[in-house]
């Protein structure tokens, strides 16, 4: 196996590390990727951006941040968790979950962090990929495996007066990239974006007592219930726990009722649905910075979001 080079300040001086595979990132994919790899005994060598391993789930924090598909179906099959706290779990457990089988597999010894790639290209003679990070440092492979994500990496569209706002001391910032040391408690929030991040962090705001002015909020608030309940409803951990392949079942399972429940709403004509119409300030902060109001055309699951935090008036919670 490439164990990664103990990195240096000096990195400009340092001869070109040759593996077999380069793996970039350290989320699902990369480290799924390593696992087997290791398994293999092909020898590899892991590129992390940043100081620690979990991709997306590192990197969102923002409130009420979890994953939208059964916990028990998000997890590796080699590596199934019967213990999860919830359905639908949370940013932090799915961030352990991860560190744990990082650990479990000894995968640290293969990465190199604060390694950011830059650039590669292939070379016809040699047969071989050279990429390069930032830093300056080279890698030669025969096989490059990208699990690059984009669920992490901001688009914040160009919204007139969003300097002049925060020059007047006012909060912006992207889900992505949660601003902790704001209190929203008692704050005016407007959010721009639908997608499952808003969904997500509505909820959690409402429960903070946090004036939200969202284009659709009563699609927001209609998931508050979305985990609140912690524990193991379907008893599929119990089950996990006697039947390593009960985890299969179930995953099985909830295709067939989601493929059942797809065709059942297309029998219905959806323009009859009630649906309430968005709140005109809202809708014009969000007009042309993508497709139906989006906010730089969101075609992620999460992190997409712009938040603007407004000092509330006295005595006043909602926008």
């Amino acid at each position: 196996m490439t164990v990664a080079p103990e990195q240096t300040a000096e990195s400009s001086t340092q001869q070109p590390v040759h593996t077999r595979a380069l793996i970039i990132g350290t989320g699902f994919s990369g480290l799924g990727m390593a696992i087997e790899l290791q398994r293999r005994g092909v020898e590899f060598v892991i590129l992390e951006k940043a100081a620690e391993i979990g991709g997306t789930w590192r990197d969102n924090t923002y409130p009420g941040c979890a994953c939208d598909i059964p916990s028990h179906m998000y997890s590796f099959s080699f590596e199934p968790k019967p213990d999860w706290q919830h359905m639908w779990s949370f940013q932090p457990e799915i961030f352990d979950y991860l560190k744990g089988v990082t650990d479990k597999y000894g995968l640290r010894r293969y990465i190199q962090f604060n390694s950011h790639v830059d650039r590669a290209h292939w070379d016809d003679d040699e047969l071989r990929w050279h990429v390069f990070t930032k830093d300056g440092h080279e890698f030669v492979a025969q096989f490059v495996v990208s699990g690059v994500g984009g669920l992490h990496i901001p688009l914040i569209p160009e919204f007139d007066g969003l300097d002049e706002y925060r020059d007047a001391g006012g909060a912006a910032f992207h889900s992505a990239q949660w601003d902790h040391s704001v209190d929203l408690t008692g704050k005016r929030v407007a959010i721009i974006g639908t997608g499952a991040s808003a969904i997500q962090i509505v909820p959690e705001l409402v429960l903070r007592d946090a004036g939200v002015a969202d284009q659709d909020i009563e699609l927001a608030v209609a998931f508050m219930q979305r985990g609140a309940e912690p524990g193991d409803p379907v008893g599929v951990g119990q089950a996990e726990r006697h039947q390593r392949g009960a985890a299969a079942i179930f995953a099985d399972l909830v295709v067939k009722l989601l493929q059942s429940s797809l065709r059942a709403r297309h029998r219905h004509d959806v323009r009859a649905l009630p649906r309430k119409r968005p709140r005109r300030g809202v809708t014009d902060a969000a007009r042309g910075t993508g497709d139906e109001g989006d906010a730089g055309g969101e075609g992620f699951c999460h992190g997409v979001a712009l938040f603007a935090v407004v000092p509330a008036k006295a005595g006043t919670h909602t926008p």
